[in-house]
């Protein structure tokens, strides 16, 4: 049950959140149920004390004290809203702002913003106006979905309310879809909230160790990020609990159409905090801005050569890593015999006769959904040069399969091993057909992070699951 305190009395101190809303489109974000496994307090709820709108089309003009509050692309619309808390004696476990969708300009606003500080904690409802509008930091994450008339949007604020103190923050967002949420001053029930749930703190999650000093770990996805999910934040909390893991990206890094926005907006605020790590694929998704530009100004070096996409790395002293663009019509990225692409495999396996082989790319030969013969001629050279394993995304799921041949039987001693991750993040899951002939385990709805741990003589792997899924997947093989 919601505790709604009095206004704080004596030497009680105040936190001021102040949130500005740059641009239309808010979004929902992760259900408030999921979070730290500890026992919590009933949470308190603040409603708030100062709310207004700054408006670049009236730069000196101060708009405090009206029903509604307005964010806006264009022309661009900031709205402020602040609040008064105290009263907090434990640790803060989640923090939620909640305001109320009055309407929006076009219908439903499909516009996502990303939270970010504001250094000011003292601005006026009275007196606050475009032109001295409080200035906001660098961004702390995204936010997904839909504003939709009549709806509560809720924010996740944890990171920036830390107890009782002053905090200030911001949503960054330039879609001209504006979105009108009510104020205060239209009335208690639709007013902004700061909802603050504490109690103890559960104990830090401690990472097990590779198994002997000689592994190494390699942490691996496919279709991560987007901005009207959450998945892709969910999947990158696995992957803080390992600093310094190499990071594959198994394609389709961002959705739906690969551009420079969603890169920013979408990928940093999540897998972007493991840019420097991280040695990413080309997917399908990437291409649908022409030449997949943004994929490789976003990527850089690390993405291998501009418009080609293939590249290779070593793992320890045991494990060379192919990455392949298996984008095969693109111009530049041809998978048949004898194309750049294929010479360039078969050179690079003979040139790195290392025990262990890993090769990754997007979309998988053999997938229970729909796989996509054109990739047939690289896994060909994997086969000949005697590689170990493949990794894929694209078909939204999960799926493993038995070592095999590039025509599909099953060959334990000689043949590579399929494993299907597209679980980073994306929603948009497609029902399993019948299942391929050497197809053993398989789901859908699954969001986590493949963890491989990598020995001088083999492999294991394990499916580690994000926070809103239960299944998981694990075993070993050897290298040829």
């Amino acid at each position: 049950m919601l505790r709604d305190p009095v206004a704080p009395r004596g030497r009680r101190r105040a936190v001021v959140v102040a949130l500005a809303i740059v641009a239309g489109g808010l979004a929902a974000i992760a259900p408030w149920a999921t979070g730290p496994a500890a026992e919590a307090t009933a949470p308190f709820s603040f409603r708030a004390v100062a709310d207004a709108t700054a408006d670049a089309a009236r730069p000196h003009v101060a708009l405090g004290g009206q029903r509604s509050l307005t964010a806006d692309g264009s022309p661009r619309r900031v709205t402020y809203v602040r609040f008064s808390v105290a009263g907090l004696r434990q640790p803060v476990l989640r923090a939620r702002l909640r305001v109320h969708v009055q309407d929006s300009t076009a219908g439903p606003s499909p516009s996502a913003g990303a939270v970010a500080p504001v250094a000011s904690t003292t601005w006026s409802e009275a007196r606050t106006t475009w032109a001295n509008r409080p200035v906001v930091g660098a961004r702390l994450g995204p936010f997904r979905g839909a504003a939709r008339a009549g709806r509560w949007i809720e924010f996740d604020v944890t990171a920036a309310v830390r107890g009782n103190g002053p905090v200030s923050l911001a949503i960054v967002q330039s879609d001209p879809d504006g979105v009108f949420y009510d104020a205060r001053e239209a009335g208690a029930a639709v007013a902004p909230r700061l909802v603050v749930a504490t109690g103890a703190r559960p104990a830090p999650t401690t990472t097990r160790p590779p198994t002997s000093s000689t592994d190494r770990l390699l942490l691996a996805a496919g279709d991560v990020a987007g901005c009207t999910w959450d998945g892709d934040e969910l999947t990158a909390r696995i992957i803080d609990r390992y600093p310094g893991v190499t990071v594959a990206g198994l394609g389709d890094m961002v959705q739906v159409r690969g551009t420079a926005a969603e890169f920013r907006d979408c990928y940093a605020p999540t897998w972007g905090r493991f840019r420097d790590r991280t040695r990413p694929a080309v997917g399908n998704h990437e291409y649908l801005t022409a030449g997949a530009g943004p994929y490789w100004d976003y990527f850089g070096s690390a993405a291998g050569a501009r418009g080609k996409g293939w590249y290779s790395y070593d793992i320890g002293s045991s494990w060379h890593v192919v990455v392949l663009n298996a984008n095969c019509w693109e111009a530049g990225a041809s998978c048949k015999k004898g194309s750049e692409q294929e010479r360039w495999l078969r050179a690079d396996l003979a040139a790195h006769a290392r025990p262990c082989t890993l090769a990754y790319w997007h979309q998988p030969l053999f997938s229970s959904i729909e796989g996509l013969d054109s990739v047939r001629p690289l896994w060909d050279a994997l086969y000949d040069a005697g590689a170990d394993l493949v990794l894929n995304g694209h078909k939204h799921g999960y799926e493993r399969f038995a070592p095999q041949r590039p025509d599909g039987t099953r060959d334990p001693a000689r043949g590579l091993r399929e494993i299907v991750a597209a679980t980073g993040g994306a929603p948009d899951f497609l029902p399993f057909g019948a299942p391929l002939p050497n197809s053993e385990v398989r789901a859908t709805r699954v969001h986590g992070v493949l963890k491989l741990t990598l020995s001088t003589t083999g492999y294991r792997w394990d499916l580690l699951p994000a926070a809103d899924t239960s299944f998981t997947d694990s075993g070993s093989g050897a290298c040829h």
